[in-house]
């Protein structure tokens, strides 16, 4: 393993070269938990196999140390994710509308093949969007994904964590602590990554006030009404009413000119520092950044759609 380039609550990921094919591959090392996550992390993989625009698990290894076996996810290797075209404020100042449904209609597609296999990824956001040196988006980091056969419904019966999504990206009922939800919490945190593409920012970063916030059409001025139609959709505060990501890919919004792109043609931009410390999972995102600033609490500060 050549360097590490990530780190999260749940494991730490390496760059390595595999010794047969000589290509880059991400090794994420798993830490031993008392539940049964790391065995369900790789299970959601397993059953990912073959779907896409979803980083694809090559191998699964194992390494007995004389105090604890260590568990190694083998994937492919992408040179940089989303959060850092959004933050490249120099090389892309502005997201085109064409680069905008090229991304977004990628992980509409890995949205839709997990959900159509009964899985909710929980934890949606840029940096869990990693790009492919020829321009593909993977929907990547399952470690708070969940497998639930009953999603065939799409309302789970279960009583699932709401401790999940990344603060800034969460649904409102898991802000209020709904332990019944399907895959149209999904939705809402691809809505708010939508609305942070078209912003290059977290955009609506408000406390709560007695008035309406402003429309998404005044929010969003660069985007045409289809989008501003797909964004809301997405972002419909009753859940039953969220569109599915099936049903997104065949809005308007993708119909219209401009086209998206062919993913060959989009930017790649990398990070800085190729060593950096990514973090590999969202609960560490939680408190002391800037899904909190405006305040303490688990409402205070949630950006107003």
């Amino acid at each position: 393993m050549h360097e590490e380039i990530g780190r999260g609550t749940y494991g730490i990921v390496y760059v390595a070269t595999h010794n047969t094919t000589g290509k880059k591959v991400a090794i994420k090392r798993l830490f031993q938990r008392q539940d049964s996550s790391t065995s369900d992390e790789i299970e959601v993989m397993q059953r990912l196999v073959g779907a896409p625009h979803v980083l694809q698990l090559q191998e699964v290894l194992q390494e007995q140390h004389q105090d604890e076996p260590s568990t190694f996810i083998v994937s492919e290797y992408m040179e940089s994710d989303l959060e850092t075209v959004i933050k490249a404020t120099e090389a892309i100042p502005q997201v085109s509308l064409a680069h905008i449904k090229s991304y977004l209609r990628m992980i509409l597609q890995g949205l839709a093949e997990c959900h159509a296999r009964h899985i909710i990824h929980r934890d949606v956001k840029p940096n869990n969007i990693l790009l492919a040196t020829n321009g593909a988006a993977m929907l990547a980091d399952f470690g708070l994904a969940v497998v639930v056969p009953e999603l065939a419904t799409r309302v789970s019966p279960w009583s699932l964590s709401f401790q999940v999504v990344t603060r800034a990206y969460r649904a409102p009922e898991l802000l209020f602590g709904l332990k019944q939800y399907d895959t149209s919490v999904d939705m809402w945190s691809l809505g708010c990554v939508f609305g942070e593409l078209a912003a290059k920012a977290l955009p609506f970063y408000l406390e709560f006030a007695p008035t309406s916030p402003p429309s998404l059409a005044t929010q969003f001025p660069t985007l045409p009404p289809s989008g501003v139609d797909l964004l809301t959709k997405m972002l419909r505060l009753d859940p039953s009413a969220r569109i599915s990501a099936a049903d997104a890919l065949t809005h308007p919004f993708f119909a219209e000119a401009p086209l998206a792109l062919d993913p060959a043609l989009l930017p790649m931009v990398t990070p800085p520092e190729r060593g950096r410390k990514r973090r590999a999972s969202s609960l560490e995102e939680e408190y002391g950044d800037q899904a909190d600033e405006g305040g303490e609490g688990p409402m205070k500060g949630r950006r107003l759609f």
